[in-house]
């Protein structure tokens, strides 16, 4: 990777007359060493943010976990109180019904009072009517 790096920075030849045979100058060496400070200091930067990123890593799973285990203390404690949480509804719902079927059994027994009233102040009228209809039309026997 920083030869790679490094080929990038290469120099380029001047075009010129040939020279005498010799040894070629490593110009690779020089820009190496040129710039081993910098890539010194961004490895010390380097080293740093992978710090910084295993300790948010660590974070993250570890809020992760608690999270986790948040809301599986908060599944088992619904669990453990639905049932009395089901019983206290069902005891409300069953006293509303018995104070409805208690009020249709009131207007009910008012209803009954009320046509057994009517029918004890008729009956008599009626009845007694009836029994002079039903003697003015016997036939008269001695």
């Amino acid at each position: 990777m920083l030869a790679e790096l490094l080929r990038r920075f290469r120099g380029a030849e001047v075009p010129g007359a040939p020279v005498g045979a010799g040894a070629p100058a490593d110009a690779g060496t020089a820009l190496e060493a040129e710039l081993a400070g910098v890539f010194a200091a961004l490895a010390a930067t380097e080293r740093e943010a992978d710090a910084i990123e295993a300790e948010g890593r660590r974070t993250a799973e570890r809020v992760r976990s608690e999270a986790a285990e948040r809301a599986r203390a908060l599944v088992a404690d619904a669990r453990a109180r639905a049932p009395g949480e089901l019983a206290a509804a069902t005891a409300a719902q069953l006293a509303q019904t018995d104070s409805r079927t208690a009020a249709v059994y009131d207007a009910a027994a008012a209803e009954a009072a009320r046509v057994d009233a009517a029918a004890a102040a008729r009956i008599p009228p009626l009845a007694g009517e009836i029994a002079r209809r039903v003697l003015a039309t016997a036939p008269v026997t001695s």
